[in-house]
């Protein structure tokens, strides 16, 4: 009925209300499970999306129909639901079908240390960075590195945050998000040399701002008020300019170079 509904141009309320009605009959109606899925993917409703990727899951019996469900599933908890911990489930049966899979497993690792399993995840992640290390995968490894360090800073184990972070840097200096995590550290224990440095670094990076938490407006602010600390009030304006070419509209920024101006 759904389907010939849909064929006879009906609104998409009528024609979700037959489907639903039919899983009421049979939760695992194939037929509705995939129209109520198309429907929720062309109108962007991510979590309408998830409750029923689950529901195809909870009746898939062949792994290569669960594993990309399952799949999708972490990511969008992980992602656009911002609800890691209840992707979990999903993320635990994936990496028992595909026990191989780095990324699974990696992003394992991470939800289980976002919702306090540090030494079971932070155990797995380095049991992970112990065989990239065997096949001399060495990016991997930074970005694991990084990973760790950047878990250790969230919950305030500074120690720990940096020997990951600094180790990463090391591996690969080219990752921004440990550049900024080892910027805001340095800043923090008011070394503002090795700040400087790297957030200057950052720079002269091209990178993706959402992945490194920072934009380069916000860079160019952090290097003004380093600046303004150390009483380098020339420079501070200099790395203020910089940041208003590059968004004219910034408000923090418009406002440092506001309070600039009345200062001078």
């Amino acid at each position: 009925m759904g389907r010939l509904l849909q064929a006879q141009g009906a609104e998409a309320p009528e024609v979700q209300a037959e489907f639903l009605r039919a899983l009421e009959s049979d939760s695992s109606h194939r037929e509705a499970l995939g129209a109520l899925e198309g429907m929720a993917r062309a109108a962007n409703l991510p979590s309408d999306l998830v409750q029923l990727l689950e529901m195809r899951a909870s009746v898939a019996t062949e792994a290569a129909e669960q594993v990309p469900l399952l799949r999708e599933i972490a990511d969008l908890y992980r992602g656009p639901l911002g609800n890691a911990a209840a992707g979990l489930p999903a993320l635990e049966k994936l990496t028992a079908l595909v026990p191989d899979d780095l990324e699974v497993r990696e992003a394992y690792g991470q939800v289980l240390i976002s919702v306090g399993r540090v030494e079971e995840g932070e155990g797995l992640l380095e049991s992970l960075i112990e065989g990239l290390m065997q096949k001399r995968q060495m990016k991997a490894v930074a970005r694991l590195r990084g990973t760790l360090g950047l878990a250790a800073e969230a919950r305030g184990d500074v120690a720990k945050a940096l020997a990951h972070l600094e180790a990463a840097q090391q591996l690969d200096a080219s990752s921004p998000r440990v550049a900024v995590a080892l910027g805001r550290l340095a800043e923090s224990a008011g070394d503002l040399q090795k700040a400087f440095k790297y957030y200057r670094n950052l720079l002269l990076l091209s990178f993706d701002e959402g992945a490194a938490g920072i934009t380069k407006p916000e860079v160019y602010l952090a290097l003004a008020r380093l600046h303004l600390a150390e009483g380098e009030t020339s420079k501070a304006r200099g790395m203020v300019d910089r940041g208003l070419g590059v968004a004219p509209n910034h408000p923090d920024l418009k406002q440092l170079s506001e309070a600039l101006k009345r200062a001078s």
